[in-house]
């Protein structure tokens, strides 16, 4: 039996108790001592460091936004709600 240690991303305390699922079904996990809510780090779904390489080398070679987008092709829903997708 495996036994992980979970550790709170925003004050590394160790007490951290599971608190449901997202809209997405992913465990979330709630910290009673700073009482904010978080996944674990391999489930969250930020973009992968080749995918953020490939983003900007278009843009270095003085593309537009819309010609990025084109080229890597994010859907439209995620370019209008976060302004900035890459971060």
């Amino acid at each position: 039996m495996v036994i992980e240690i979970l550790l709170c991303r925003h004050c590394q305390s160790q007490n951290v108790i599971k608190h449901g699922r997202d809209k997405r079904g992913v465990q979330r996990f709630r910290c009673h001592d700073c009482r904010r809510t978080f996944h674990k780090p391999e489930d969250d779904r930020s973009y992968t460091a080749d995918f953020r390489a490939q983003v900007l080398a278009a843009y270095q070679e003085r593309a537009s936004m819309r010609g990025v987008c084109r080229e890597v092709n994010p859907s439209v829903h995620t370019r209008v709600r976060n302004g900035c997708w890459l971060t």
